[in-house]
């Protein structure tokens, strides 16, 4: 501190401020992010994190409002995210080589590695494989399931899957603004200036760590205006509401409220005699009205997807209401459920599959494969979105990576649902 005393109080009060806003907030202007991943933010209790796309996956895991995941890439209506923390994987004992049974090495080639769940309920699960590891391969031991199977961390590749409804995008900025990105200095050798003050969210506050020495200030060893000699009420308002503003972050990024707060320092700022504590506030007022914008984006954003999935999901309600089954059609169906494209199997040449699900529950449940054979003259294509009759002529079981699901080899597809008549 012996530094800052050749500096007017004005000054050394700028200095405390930088220092304070970035234990709060970070850098308010959307930068490069530090990983290449999007965060979401669980907006539910007791969320299944899932080892496969699909209901028919066993979940891994449970998550709570509030926490976060990083997720890699969106199949359809499930995100894929990296492991979530506390998960594991399964590998056989017979292909790890350890001596601690902490570190191991596969000892085999194309050995593969299963998704774990550390729920009671599915903790014997094992039928979803993750990825395969070759001879060399290290792992790491957290534990044994039984006498066959290590659990181990999961390996480099690795990912876990969510269903969308239940997260929220989070903002890179948003990210930025929360992320603490200055790191100490040494204030000793640091020259302030006074034309260092930040004048609004994208000047000065949290700047990272490649500007120079001399583009901006970082004091995290005075880093509290209780370091301030100099008492005001105003000041001690300022401690308090700064207390307020890091339990609101603290909050799930939906049940965030800043508009209070926002009042709170506008008062502070017209009441207050002294110059630092009106650039103080005048600073925070920014860098929260920012914050509140991006908030307010995001529950747009997230009341115009749930106006948007209500919709649909009423549409197709009303479409199984009036579905009519005709009388004249003969009975003898392998299956029966409405035909959906399937992004799993839609392939270019061999055997294409469609699913076939169940309209009558809420979540479009997958209850069979319909699949269509090379050179066959059943259009699958012709039935999607229609409820269906399947006449098969082989039936068989998918099984493997996934949960069994019977797959019908289609000889005849044939429509149980009214034509709907141009009026």
């Amino acid at each position: 501190m012996s530094t800052l005393k050749n500096f007017p109080i004005a000054v050394v009060g700028v200095l405390l401020l930088i220092g304070d806003l970035s234990q709060v907030f970070a850098e308010s202007t959307p930068t490069k992010p530090v990983i290449s991943t999007q965060i979401g933010e669980i907006t539910g209790n007791d969320v299944y994190v899932r080892s496969g796309p699909s209901r028919n996956y066993y979940p891994v895991c449970k998550l709570n409002a509030g926490q976060r995941v990083r997720i890699v890439a969106k199949k359809q209506d499930w995100l894929e995210i990296l492991p979530a923390p506390q998960t594991f994987s399964l590998i056989s004992k017979q292909y790890v080589d350890t001596i601690d049974n902490r570190l191991g090495t596969v000892n085999g080639n194309n050995v593969r590695v299963r998704a774990g769940s550390n729920i009671p309920e599915w903790a014997k699960e094992r039928y979803c494989i993750q990825t395969q590891l070759d001879r060399g391969a290290a792992v790491k031991i957290v534990g044994q399931l039984d006498e066959n199977f290590l659990k181990i961390e999961p390996p480099a590749g690795v990912v876990q899957y969510i269903h969308i409804d239940f997260v929220q995008i989070v903002p890179d900025a948003l990210i930025d603004l929360e992320r603490q990105t200055s790191k100490p200095a040494d204030t000793s050798t640091t020259n302030p200036r006074p034309e260092q003050i930040p004048q609004s969210p994208t000047e000065g506050v949290g700047a990272t760590d490649t500007e120079s020495a001399d583009q901006t200030v970082k004091t995290n060893d005075v880093s509290s205006l209780e370091s301030v000699e100099v008492k005001t009420p105003a000041r001690e308002r300022l401690i308090a509401l700064d207390e307020q503003a890091k339990s609101e972050i603290k909050k799930p990024l939906l049940e965030r409220d800043f508009v209070p707060l926002i009042l709170e320092y506008k008062k502070v700022n017209k009441s207050a005699g002294d110059e630092f504590d009106k650039l103080y506030a005048q600073t925070r007022i920014q860098q929260i009205e920012y914050m509140e914008r991006i908030l307010e984006s995001v529950r747009k954003i997230n009341k115009i997807t749930k106006d948007a999935e209500e919709a649909r999901r009423a549409h197709l309600s009303e479409r199984a209401r009036m579905r009519t089954v005709e009388p004249s059609v003969p009975g003898g169906f392998d299956a029966q459920g409405e035909l959906r494209i399937s992004a799993a199997f839609a392939v270019e040449s061999g055997p294409k599959r469609f699913r076939l699900i169940d309209p009558s529950s809420e979540k479009a449940r997958t209850i069979a494969y319909v699949e269509i054979t090379p050179g066959s003259s059943v259009r699958g294509e012709d039935f999607v979105g229609r409820y269906i009759g399947v006449r098969a002529s082989e039936k068989r079981l998918l099984t493997g990576g996934v949960n069994p699901i019977p797959i019908y080899v289609a000889a005849e597809l044939v429509s149980l649902e009214r034509e709907k008549s141009d009026e």
